[in-house]
């Protein structure tokens, strides 16, 4: 059943042919059948929907994957996870897409299935590219190449090829992509079983990425060369590379020979219903007449091309006909509503852009301005799709990272299992021949046994330290940004939110690691300074000081360490403090022949005592667990040094006063290991 559903599914972005299920016959089914082949009809149901109607195909989806965990059957866990994974895709919903498809990632490569790896895995790169999570893209594109090792007919290599090549080239990579799509080629070469479509496909890739990088002598060899091959082999070379070509002759201001390949994608597209095709060659026709200095025929372009984006961006469809399936080059997954409405809006505010540059040009300020106001219409548009980018993106990441942390305590656990198994084998082995061998091999089994347990644990023990810090500044963080909103102070929340989601991202990665360099924990810290200062607008400054004596992208020290002191130096320092606050930040060797590093952190607010009292009268009695988690992490930390270093690393805190005696704000000192890369 598995093989019917990877059937069913297409291979990559290429050129595919959606096949059409009769939704009427698969509900009048649904009502007769149970068990695997009720869940197999949800799951075709929901396939179905998906491109159609995405919210419809969330409930047979659901019902399906309810199903499944009621069974003790991998494969209908598989079909179900990977039709979850597909609905929440095609709804936006990247975060849950992630969620599903990377469990059934993970199923797909327990049963040895390449094809379900390969198609789960297309799903997942598309959600993470559609998240704006590039990295874990090519990541995962990699990932999947790897596992494929397998596959080694030309026409398997093809596909992991072409794949890379495409992930880099969406992601903005040219000079990257170019190597892969190269090779793809190759690999063409070898086998018959590569439709021409894709290998057509190919070319126009590499002809797109030379255009990209403004290298138009290559460009025109593999626009030529796709123009040749479409011809040989009976391929419409309008749908694959016509525009590759109108855009090099438009570079080479070739206007009449631009204008020819700009309106004949035009008629193509208006034969097809193709609202993507007209509003692209609208628009490339009108920036052609623009440039040859032909503005009626340029401004009859734009506004045919404003009337086109418009239908697109406000139904979110490719076709005038929406219940069309579409037969090109795009992929299933490609077609999502957000990503249509994407492209629409771009093209609204590009050729209100150009009308706006003409009219102004000409003198007609009224119709300018008309079109710089519905451009800025369409880029509101545009950012309110935006403002949902940072928290989609942060959640896809967290998703991810959560599931990786499973992966990485489960296979802890099966390699403690496994080393257990060996120890038992050893003692069994070795009773049976000599006793006192035996004993000896069972006491040096038992202590490396111990040792690896405790140096699991206490990395267990500093991740577990560092996760409980994390949700205490997510809290005051959200917080802030709640507050801005409930002013209704728009700006200064999308200006904080999107401070909030770097520093978010960078506390995610160091999360997962033990030591980062110095350069990446100064860069969090002035991060997470930067949007302090946005919150206490014009109440502290910081200073930041580095020894020069300190290597900062070779050195590595523990990450996370000092910020919870900076939080209180603002929080219960400077925060009550009438007069301008300053905190100091200085990393600075122990001594010129250790491998300890001196952290300060000081600060001219009102002192703890001063803070404590202050804060008891405002009836706050929050209570900073800093200190104690920080002594905690230390303390595991000096289980992972040397002997010799566990004195030296400590944690003081001292007030600071002046002549008179009276507080003049807080130091706080850490002796922390370094260590080199």
């Amino acid at each position: 059943m598995v093989l019917l559903f990877a059937m069913m599914a297409s291979y990559g972005h290429t050129f595919f042919q959606e096949r059409k299920i009769n939704t009427d016959s698969l509900r009048k089914v649904l009502d007769t059948v149970t068990g695997k082949q009720r869940i197999m009809t949800l799951s075709l149901l929901a396939w179905q929907y998906r491109l159609g109607d995405a919210e419809k195909s969330i409930p047979y989806a659901e019902e399906a994957y309810r199903l499944s965990r009621g069974m003790n059957d991998p494969e209908m866990d598989l079909v179900a996870s990977y039709s979850l994974a597909l609905a929440h895709h095609h709804t936006g919903d990247y975060p849950k897409a992630v969620r599903y498809g990377l469990d059934a990632f993970e199923m797909a490569q327990s049963m040895n299935d390449t094809n379900m790896v390969y198609l789960v895995g297309h799903c997942i790169v598309f959600s993470y590219l559609y998240s704006f999570n590039y990295d874990l893209a090519i990541r995962y594109t990699f990932d999947i190449m790897a596992y494929l090792k397998s596959w080694k007919h030309p026409a398997q290599e093809f596909e992991k090829y072409i794949r890379a090549g495409w992930i880099y080239m969406m992601t903005g990579r040219y000079r990257e992509a170019i190597p892969y799509y190269l090779e793809t080629e190759r690999y063409a070469m070898m086998t018959d079983l590569v439709p021409p479509e894709k290998i057509a496909l190919n070319y126009m890739h590499i002809a797109d990425c030379y255009l990209y990088l403004e290298e138009y002598d290559s460009a025109k060899i593999y626009i030529d060369a796709c123009e040749r091959y479409c011809l040989a082999h009976q391929v419409d070379f309008t749908e694959f590379a016509l525009d590759s070509k109108g855009t090099y002759y438009l570079a080479k201001e070739q206007y009449d020979s631009a204008a020819y390949c700009f309106n004949r994608i035009v008629q193509q597209a208006g034969i097809k219903g193709s609202l993507i095709g007209l509003s692209n060659g609208l628009y490339m026709t009108g920036k052609v007449y623009k440039e040859a200095g032909k503005f009626p025929k340029a401004v009859e372009a734009f506004e045919k091309a404003i009337e086109n984006a418009t239908i697109l961006a406000d139904n979110r469809v490719f076709f005038l006909d929406s219940t069309k399936i579409i037969e090109t080059w795009y992929a299933p997954e490609q077609i999502v509503p957000h990503y249509m409405e994407r492209v629409g809006l771009r093209m609204l505010v590009n050729s209100h852009e150009a009308l706006y540059g003409i009219f102004k040009e000409q003198g007609n300020y009224r119709k300018a301005l008309i079109h710089i106001e519905l451009r800025d219409i369409a880029n509101n548009r545009l950012r309110e799709l935006d403002k949902k980018k940072d928290v989609v993106e942060i959640n896809t990441r967290y998703v991810t990272e959560r599931k990786e942390q499973q992966i990485e305590m489960l296979s802890g656990k099966n390699e403690l299992s496994e080393m257990r198994l060996n120890q038992t084998r050893y003692f069994l082995f070795g009773l049976a021949g000599f006793i006192f061998l035996a004993l000896l091999v069972a006491l040096l089994l038992i202590r490396q046994s111990r040792m690896k347990a405790m140096k699991d644990r206490t990395t267990l023990e500093q991740r577990l330290l560092r996760a409980q810090m994390n949700p205490h500044f997510l809290f005051n963080s959200l917080a802030s940004i709640q507050g801005y909103m409930l002013e209704n102070d728009a700006s200064r929340a999308n200006h904080y939110l999107s401070r909030f989601a770097k520093l978010v991202r960078n506390i995610l990665e160091n999360t997962s690691r033990d030591v980062v360099p110095v350069s990446q924990e100064i860069l969090t810290i002035e991060n997470y300074l930067e949007l302090q200062k946005i919150r206490y607008e014009g109440k502290f400054d910081y200073e930041i000081v580095l020894d020069e004596a300190i290597d900062p992208e070779s050195t590595c020290i523990p990450p996370m360490l000092a910020q919870p002191f900076i939080e209180n130096a603002i929080e219960h320092g400077i925060r009550y403090l009438p007069s301008h606050g300053r905190i100091t930040i200085k990393i600075s060797p122990l001594t010129p022949l250790t491998t300890l590093l001196a952290y300060e952190i000081t600060d001219n607010g009102v002192g703890r005592e001063q803070a404590a009292l202050l804060e008891q009268s405002n009836g706050r009695n929050h209570r900073p667990m800093a200190t104690s988690i920080t002594m905690d992490r230390l303390r595991v930390l000096s289980q992972k040094t040397k002997r010799r270093l566990k004195k030296e690393i400590k944690l003081e805190i001292n007030d600071l006063r002046d002549d008179k005696g009276n507080v003049r704000g807080t130091s706080v000192r850490l002796v922390i290991p370094a260590e080199k890369k």
